[in-house]
C-alpha cells in the first residue's frame, strides 16, 4: 500500500537520479569511465574499455544489493520484526517434468 508521502519520495528520487546523473557525466571526463578513445581501432584497447564498463557495472550492482539488504533489515527492525533465515522454500510439484520422469523445481 503506497501513501502520498512514499509517492513523493519516489518522485524526488527519480528527479535527483536524473539531475545527479547529468551532473556526474558533465563533471567526470568520459575517459575515466569508458577508457581512452579507441581510434585507430585496437582490440586490446576495446577489451580493456569493455572490461572497465563491466567492472563498474558489477561493483554498482553489488553495492546496490548491500544497500537494499541493509535498508530492508532496518525496515523490519523498525516495525518490530525479526528477520531470520529458516530454510529453502520448495513447491509441492515440480515446474517441469523431463521425458525420463525427473522433475525440476
Amino acid at each position: 500500500m503506497a501513501t502520498d508521502k512514499e509517492q513523493g519520495k519516489q518522485a524526488h528520487s527519480i528527479f535527483f537520479g536524473i539531475v545527479g546523473g547529468t551532473i556526474v557525466t558533465r563533471l567526470i571526463p568520459r575517459e575515466y569511465l569508458l577508457g581512452p578513445s579507441n581510434i585507430p581501432f585496437s582490440l586490446v584497447q576495446a577489451l580493456l574499455n569493455v572490461s572497465i564498463i563491466l567492472f563498474i557495472s558489477i561493483v554498482f550492482v553489488l553495492l546496490l544489493i548491500k544497500v537494499r539488504d541493509f535498508r530492508f533489515k532496518q525496515f523490519i527492525t523498525r516495525k518490530g520484526g525479526k528477520l531470520e533465515r529458516i530454510g529453502d522454500v520448495r513447491g509441492e510439484t515440480p515446474f517441469r517434468y523431463m521425458p525420463s520422469g525427473k522433475g525440476y523445481w
